[in-house]
């Protein structure tokens, strides 16, 4: 109980300081130092605490910004992949939602990719094969990563992006749809050519063709049309980027 309440009272100074505008870099160092350890005695009945160094962590990779983010990675990185293996689902539930705001934090505040950074991102097509549920931030993850990372990322990590995407596109609601689009806006428009062609290995060109073909015989399961109109915008860019695309 002490040590959630002591947890609790940093969390609360943080805000404040980060309100403020006074969180310097040695008081965020003095918050970070005893966290790792906490984290590994938190167990059975004290597991909570994780959640609580997490939510400290994210607070303040915020308050730090860009420049010291980065030095919050050889801490925060294994914690995130422990928190959302899949593997420990069932005893780490209750993480998933913290860990996935921390580690959206830390991609969009790193000035730099790495590949420590790159090495969680299987964790996301884990969590969406698994279920939607937290589709929204796994997207906004995803898209984070295309554009740190660059060709680098899509190099290494082709086949898990590919996932993402067989595993969202026409498979979410509108509003999902809509941040789908966003991974699928900044793949396409970095990589037009390259981009193009892993959406077609992955099936996902023929899924949105068949959606807009759908749509444009009027089927009664069609998707809406703000759906279509973001497909089409896909399509467009495949096809200016390669226009023999889509007869293969």
């Amino acid at each position: 109980d002490s040590r959630s309440l002591v947890l609790s009272c940093v969390s609360f100074v943080l805000t404040y300081l980060m309100g403020c505008g006074t969180m310097s870099g040695n008081t965020a160092t003095a918050a970070v130092q005893p966290l790792g350890i906490i984290w590994e005695q938190s167990v059975d009945q004290h597991a909570l605490l994780k959640r609580d160094v997490l939510s400290i962590l994210s607070c303040i990779a915020q308050a730090v910004g860009p420049e010291l983010s980065t030095h919050l990675h050889p801490i925060a990185l294994p914690m995130l992949d422990v928190a959302v293996d899949p593997e420990q689902r069932n005893d780490n539930l209750f993480l998933v939602e913290d860990a996935l705001g921390l580690w959206l934090s830390l991609v969009r505040l790193s000035p730099n990719y790495s590949e420590s950074l790159g090495a969680l991102f299987p964790r996301v097509q884990s969590l969406l094969e698994e279920d939607l549920e937290h589709v929204k931030v796994l997207l906004m993850i995803t898209e984070c990563y295309i554009l740190l990372g660059g060709a680098t990322f899509l190099n290494l990590y082709p086949t898990a992006l590919q996932s993402v995407l067989i595993h969202t596109v026409g498979h979410v609601r509108p509003r999902g749809a809509a941040y789908a689009f966003l991974v699928l806006e900044a793949l396409m428009r970095a990589y037009p050519v390259e981009g193009g062609q892993l959406l077609l290995h992955a099936g996902v060109l023929g899924t949105m063709l068949k959606s807009c073909t759908s749509f444009y015989n009027e089927d009664d399961h069609s998707e809406p049309d703000r759906v279509i109109s973001l497909y089409l915008t896909t399509l467009s860019r495949a096809l200016i980027a390669s226009n023999g695309i889509v007869d293969s």
